[in-house]
């Protein structure tokens, strides 16, 4: 399950929140200067939202970012245990 931690939490400046998932962090939010603008870095993609005319309000572009996070993670897990399967169905 994935955790918004503390600001400063897990050695990150105090002005950044890091998004936990079993005691490590997998991503970190980090807040703008500008109004409704906001960064998030998940592995080595950096995520830069902002509102724009036209654009999501931020909160529902952090969502859909939440959103691919949980999938990514769900797809990987199932993926190593359809290739754990494999492993153990080969060697029984």
């Amino acid at each position: 399950m994935l955790e918004l931690g503390k600001a400063g939490a897990h050695g990150y400046p105090k002005g950044e929140l890091p998004i936990v998932r079993d005691g490590g962090v997998v991503a970190v939010l980090r807040a703008s200067s500008r109004k409704e603008a906001a960064t998030a870095d998940v592995g080595d993609r950096e995520w830069l939202f902002a509102k724009r005319t036209g654009e999501l309000p931020l909160h529902q572009q952090v969502f859909q970012l939440w959103l691919e996070l949980v999938i990514s993670r769900r797809n990987t897990a199932a993926v190593g245990a359809r290739a754990t399967a494999a492993v153990i169905g080969g060697t029984s």
